[in-house]
């Protein structure tokens, strides 16, 4: 593996790119449970980026190009999860739905990587990859970036 040569380099996961590869997989002439598992899960990260994304503005600045990079890759699923969770306690509207769709997503995503008995029908999971969908939408736009949800999860990162 060689280390990056610029910022864009380490540009976190797209999300819509994970949103297309998760249709994709049930989409797919002989998907079976496998594929829909890891649907789930690509619907769940896609998600989980668009929201790294959305707080990136409200890190620290750094003279360093590679630091808002490096700080993302900082985020983990119990940051997302607490974010999200204070968000739904006292958050603005649009903030409080998109983290009530992550944490449902994040259940689903458990489900799917983790519990062996789960069974996933195609039309949920295509339910799923179309919710996420919308979430990731909202959390592009602009007005989004001021709400809530990104401010908590950046703030997150900065506290020791």
């Amino acid at each position: 593996m060689r280390p990056p040569t610029g910022p864009e380099e380490l540009a976190p996961i797209d999300p819509l790119a994970l949103l297309e590869h998760a249709r994709g997989r049930i989409n797919a002439p002989n998907a079976d449970e496998t594929d829909y598992r890891r649907a789930v899960s690509d619907a769940f990260y896609a998600l989980y980026h668009a929201l790294t994304l959305a707080a990136m503005p409200h890190m620290t600045a750094s003279d360093d190009p590679f630091e808002p990079y490096r700080r993302l890759r900082g985020i983990r699923h119990r940051h997302v999860r607490a974010a999200a969770n204070a968000t739904l306690a006292n958050g603005d509207e649009q903030a409080r739905m998109v983290a009530e769709v992550m944490l449902w997503l994040y259940r689903w995503r458990e489900d799917a990587d983790y519990d062996h008995l789960t069974q996933f029908a195609r039309v949920d999971v295509e339910t799923l990859i179309d919710i996420a969908d919308g979430a990731v939408a909202m959390a592009a736009e602009p007005a989004f970036g001021a709400s809530d949800l990104p401010r908590r999860l950046a703030a997150m990162l900065a506290a020791p």
